[in-house]
């Protein structure tokens, strides 16, 4: 797997030593996760098959990566820390002003994750909201992960990142910036890592499943 933060265009901030942005990468995803799972009481025994899910999905077949992701998801589990401690420690590292797409994308993988497992999913996405806060995701984001994957109340336009009242101009460019942003084939182009392609082609179907509506 290809350092989740290396990017060809500049799109990602990395660290001169890969192997500490990767982990810095890893740590916050699983250990931000495990936080707001402890706060909430939504991690159960069964969840597990999930966690293996995105292990995988992120390390492949490399067993070296996926032995040293395991330690972080063991450090994770047996830890006392907030969710938003470990979160203020990735930015520590990382400055959003400077890391905006970075941000984002660990914010979404946060999500998809919460997903695996059991609990109410608007106590999730409060307490994701902090981590939110901390990582300065744009509210228009947030919305929008709220509609995808916690249930929240929206519509199309709240997923094209506008207004009912905007002008269909408006609404057009903005489509089309954010097909062209999340299309998987641009964003390969780019140098997106594949872990993320996945959450690009998803973005992509329900943008075009908004502007069609």
């Amino acid at each position: 797997m290809n350092n989740p933060l290396e990017s060809n265009t500049g799109m990602y901030s990395p660290s001169p030593d890969p192997e500490f942005t990767e982990r810095q990468f890893f740590k916050a995803v699983f250990s931000i996760s495990f936080g707001i799972w402890r706060a909430t009481d939504s991690f159960k025994v069964d969840d597990g098959n999930g966690m293996r899910k995105v292990l995988t999905e992120l390390v492949h077949k490399d067993r070296e990566k996926r032995d040293k992701a395991w330690n972080l998801i063991l450090d994770a589990t047996h830890s006392d820390r907030t969710a938003e401690s470990y979160a203020e420690e990735f930015v520590s590292h990382f400055t959003p002003d400077e890391n905006t797409a970075l941000c984002n994308d660990l914010f979404e993988l946060l999500a998809r994750m919460m997903t695996f497992t059991s609990g109410e999913s608007g106590r999730k996405f409060e307490h994701l909201q902090s981590i939110a806060r901390i990582l300065r995701i744009s509210p228009a984001e947030i919305k929008r992960i709220g509609i995808v994957y916690f249930q929240q109340k929206g519509d199309n336009f709240a997923m094209l990142g506008c207004q009912s009242g905007d002008a269909p101009g408006e609404i057009k460019k903005n489509y089309r910036n954010l097909a062209k942003e999340y299309h998987p084939d641009a964003a390969r182009a780019r140098g997106v890592p594949e872990v993320f392609i996945e959450q690009f082609s998803e973005r992509f179907r329900k943008l075009h499943e908004a502007y069609s509506a």
